[in-house]
């Protein structure tokens, strides 16, 4: 990852083929808090609440549309909400 991280011409390829589009300053937050989780001084790395505080700020994902559920169609919902949102 860290490879990928440090040239940012090679973040493109760890994007999903599949999506139709991305946000770049998501894209950038995502990358922000991967650099962050694999720091090399485990101290300095945040805790699962500060990622998904991250996360959930910078993606807008509501907390019922980021809840698992037992449907096994979750997938295809959190992808859906996820183009109608772009």
């Amino acid at each position: 990852a860290v490879d990928y991280l440090n040239d940012k011409r090679s973040i493109s390829y760890m994007i999903d083929p599949t999506l139709k589009s991305f946000k770049n300053n998501e894209l950038d937050a995502i990358c922000e808090v991967i650099q962050q989780c694999i720091h090399p001084d485990t101290k300095q790395r945040p805790t699962m609440k500060e990622v998904t505080t991250k996360l959930r700020d910078v993606l807008s994902i509501s907390p019922e549309a980021a809840t698992p559920r037992l449907s096994p169609l979750w997938w295809a919902e959190l992808e859906i909400l996820s183009v109608e949102a772009s």
